[in-house]
Formats: structure tokens, sequence, C-alpha cells
């Protein structure tokens, strides 16, 4: 359902259901999708010192612009 949401662009109704659903690496590139970068950077960074994954650190890389996250995510 979340995945039909983005397809009707409705961003934020789909980052609603992918936290729901706890797939938060796809919430956080929703609300960087919506524009809402700065709290895209904050939970991804909060997902980073809970529980690091390749994605959320080039996620986080791609963000900030901080080429070492991808390295990280190497």
């Amino acid at each position: 359902m979340a995945e039909k949401y983005m397809e009707f662009g409705m961003v934020m109704s789909s980052s609603n259901l992918f936290e729901k659903l706890e797939m938060y690496e796809e919430c956080v590139e929703c609300l960087s999708w919506a524009g809402r970068r700065e709290e895209a950077k904050q939970r991804a960074l909060e997902l980073i010192e809970k529980k690091p994954t390749a994605k959320i650190f080039c996620i986080y890389g791609e963000l900030s612009g901080d080429v070492s996250y991808f390295k990280k995510a190497w």
C-alpha cells in the first residue's frame, strides 16, 4: 500500500505507513522526497546509531553530501 501511495505522489502518507511497518529506511527516503531533508537526516542518524546498515549509510551520505558514509557502506 505504501508503495502505491508513492506512485500517486502521496509521499507523507507513504512515509507514515513505512514507519508503522518498521521500514525505517524507506520512511527516511520518503521524508527526503517530501522536502523534509533535515528531519530525514536526523532520523537517518538515529538509525545509524541504533541499527546501522549499508542502505542507511548511503541514504545519509546522500542527504549530508558526506562521501565517507558511502565508504562506510562499502
